[in-house]
């Protein structure tokens, strides 16, 4: 019989929450509730109560073993008490709260007294103001209800059970999806498979175009009997498409898996302003009263892409980025954003507990910088004085109290007017945040019809990020800055200069985890990232040749910040002779937009064909329409991009192949104070703090770009790097072995070129 394990909470929750979703008001932070439940044990230990009192018990349901673990709050003869922080004046107790108290009295029958009192408190955070609510049950009824409940998440037991048998007879049958796999494409799926007989930690580097999406994904599904699901995280949603697409390969025409993709709120909220208030969104009124049926129906289409997930939800008038995350926890694959597992503040607490899942993670280039973004916080003094004309007098005297503050710390710190410093711990921000959090609360549970303006929340946003970033500010190395560097603008920061041994304890709570991407080498530094130096890594060879692609290093072009303007010229009669040589479409990517936009002004002047340019936050439309117009060329393309942007990493070109990649400078990130302290820790760590800082992340986004050349055995392409730099050892270590560089001046490029494209004539680029 299968093991399943739930906690008393989301019993409960499940099965017994009733309403609305987004209640107004009333919500604290993790460390509040801590603080509160401590000090009311506390006072409860002194009258003679139990409190922390561990709940374990099993009991068959459905055919299968369900374990049910918790922990009461309080515990007496006869009595158990269930505490939970508020700021709602609570008129009634909610029927998960009266479930979840009654569940651990119904568990703790068989110790106590024939009759027990199930209570639950609701407690003011900051007045420790108790209003308590009981239920008195006999033993027969705590275990008619324990056995309603039961009766109830038994049936959705029974049809995952049904679902699991049949999906695990299907694994057992599953072929690969290709008769005849891309070259070591089959030795990939091996590796990866071992990996998961031995639940490794396994760091993997494939080549763009390999096909090791599929190679990742197939030896996970073969294998999924010993998970309980697979979470396969990608850093963009283009990365989210590869994946389902994969998916599909894999399984065939008739799809046997419950494939739930997550798609960010904003993005799929079906109601203009995003309002999150039952009051003003029907999908949010009621949402758990019809919430059940709503999931039964999508899960039974198996693959849950957005465009499902929200025709299921207009069907039922429910809220479909919740939706989405009920119907996750009864799906085989679960397909999101890196945030859904690594961000403290969005992770999905309900699959906390996870710890039999498996973990797939896409891009692993991009997991460490990723993290330490969503680990990191600011507080912008412009967002509070925007929110405060349109702040009700409570709440604007508490952004008042944070402006304050912050002139302080300028004044304190005068280097600061000077640009980004380094300062000491921040305390009063942290405090006054909270403080500014806690009166946004009071003032919407006192007034329910007030809606607090975009700019308001965009100031709670950041004000809860501090209030709630010291707990976990612990996990890392943290470094706080402030910028004064206009008279109106002050920045406070709390930046995370090394997030490995956050990453650590995330990729420590799933039973096994494959990071994989085109570009983790040398991956002594990427395993070093994600604090995992112990675990294995691979390195699945390339299905092209060197023959397919050519590779220049051009030295003569300055493309130094101060030698730029001098050298456009230059630059743009490079590209000229690069786009002579062979008509089709090029990407020109650049370390900058500022750069980007020098040269286009150059080049399109003598430029006869068609120049895209890529601009700062180009909507996903606008996006799409780039990539059409790269892709229906009649002549020669020219795109300008950016590195490290949409259109050089992630999207994958294979039916609009490229001819060639130019990519001009080093693509180094700027000096900063955060760059230098990372090159600090570094240091002292006893690594090389300036190649983390600097060359790696540069050089991650260069052979990503070029990546988007070869992407078939039938591809040719030259690949032309712009600077000097490229010479050197720190830079070449981390090239692939696909590259083999060419030292090319910039006057005999065009006869090179010329000779590459007469060796493959008829070939397609």
């Amino acid at each position: 019989m299968r093991e399943h394990s739930i906690s008393v909470k989301q019993l409960a929750e499940f099965v017994h929450q009733r309403g609305d979703l987004y209640q107004p008001g009333g919500r604290v932070s993790a460390e509040e509730g801590t603080s509160v439940h401590s000090a009311l044990q506390k006072l409860r230990k002194e009258a003679g109560y139990r409190c922390e009192h561990s709940v374990e018990a099993k009991r068959s349901v459905a055919d299968q073993i369900l374990i049910i673990r918790g922990r009461a709050d309080v515990v007496g003869a006869g009595f158990v008490e269930e505490l939970k922080t508020t700021r709602l004046p609570m008129l009634e107790a909610q029927t998960q709260h009266t479930a979840q108290a009654m569940l651990y009295a119904a568990l703790l029958t068989n110790d106590h007294s024939e009759h027990w009192t199930a209570r639950v408190t609701y407690v003011h955070p900051d007045t420790l103001f108790e209003r308590s609510f009981d239920t008195t049950c006999s033993a027969v009824e705590l275990q008619q209800f324990l056995g309603e409940t039961l009766a109830t998440f038994g049936g959705w037991l029974a049809d995952l059970a049904a679902h699991r048998r049949e999906l695990g007879m299907w694994t057992q049958a599953l072929r690969f999806p290709f008769s005849q796999p891309r070259p070591y494409q089959h030795a990939l799926v091996q590796r990866v498979a071992q990996a998961l007989k031995h639940a490794e930690g396994l760091l993997l580097e494939a080549p763009t175009g390999s096909g090791k999406t599929v190679a990742v994904l197939y030896p996970a599904v073969h294998r999924l009997a010993n998970f309980r699901r697979i979470w396969f995280l990608t850093s963009r949603g283009t990365g989210q498409a590869a994946g389902m697409a994969a998916l599909s390969t894999i399984t065939g025409d008739e799809p046997r898996l419950r494939v739930c993709q997550l798609t960010a709120k904003e993005k799929i909220c079906p109601v203009e302003g995003q309002p999150c208030d039952p009051e003003l969104c029907e999908y949010a009124r009621g949402y758990y009263d019809r919430r059940h049926d709503a999931v039964a129906n999508l899960l039974a289409l198996r693959t849950m892409d957005a465009s499902r997930v929200l025709e299921v939800a207009h069907r039922h008038t429910v809220c479909p980025f919740e939706l989405s995350l009920d119907a996750a926890l009864w799906a085989d694959v679960v397909i999101g954003d890196y945030n859904y597992v690594f961000d403290p503040v969005v992770r999905l607490q309900r699959f906390a507990e996870e710890n039999d899942a498996l973990l797939l993670i896409d891009e692993a280039h991009q997991l460490a910088p990723r993290t330490a973004d969503m680990l990191s916080f600011e507080l912008r003094r412009s967002v509070l004085q925007a929110a405060l004309p349109e702040a009700p007098k409570a709440i604007a005297s508490r952004i008042r109290s944070i402006d304050r503050a912050l002139t302080d710390l300028r004044r304190e710190t005068p280097a600061c007017r000077e640009g980004e410093v380094e300062i000491e711990t921040p305390q009063r921000l942290f405090d006054r945040a909270t403080k500014f959090t806690q009166a946004v609360q009071e003032w919407a549970q006192q007034q329910p019809a007030w809606r607090a303006s975009a700019a308001l929340q965009q100031a709670f946003f950041e004000c809860a990020r501090w209030a709630r970033g010291g707990g976990w500010t612990a996990q890392g190395t943290f470094l706080f800055t402030l910028d004064a560097g206009s008279p109106r603008e002050i920045a406070a920061r709390c930046v995370c200069i090394d997030p490995a041994p956050y990453i650590t304890s995330v990729l420590n709570g799933f039973g096994a985890n494959i990071r994989f991407s085109a570009t983790v080498s040398p991956p002594e530094l990427y395993l070093t990232a994600h604090g995992t130096p112990a675990d294995a890594f691979a390195r699945a060879g390339s299905p092209f040749s060197i023959a397919q692609m050519v590779t220049h290093v051009v030295t003569d072009v300055p493309t130094y910040y101060q030698q730029r303007r001098q050298s456009l010229g230059q630059l743009a009669r490079l590209v000229e002779d690069v786009v002579a040589a062979k008509p089709g479409r090029y990407l020109v990517c650049f370390p900058s937009y500022a750069y980007l936009a020098q040269f286009a002004e150059a080049f399109a002047q003598a430029f006869r064909g068609e120049l895209l340019l890529q601009e700062p936050g180009m909507l996903e439309a606008e996006q799409a329409g780039f990539l059409t117009a790269l892709g229906n060329r009649t002549g020669t393309t020219v795109a300008a991009v950016v590195l490290g942007g949409i259109f050089t990493e992630s999207v994958d070109l294979n039916d609009v192949p490229l001819t060639g990649v130019i990519v001009v400078g080093a693509a180094l990130p700027p000096p900063s104070t955060v760059r230098d302290a990372v090159v600090r820790h570094h240091d002292e760590q006893g690594r090389d703090g300036r190649l983390i800082a600097f060359v790696q992340p540069a050089m991650a986004r260069v052979v990503q770009a070029a990546g988007r050349l070869i992407r078939a055995p039938s591809h040719r392409g030259v690949l032309v790097l712009v600077d000097a730099r490229y010479l050197q050892g720190a830079y070449r270590q981390f090239f692939p072995s696909l590259w083999q560089p060419r030292v090319t001046a910039a006057q005999d490029l065009a006869c090179a070129l010329a000779e590459f494209w007469e060796q493959n004539l008829g070939t397609e680029h």
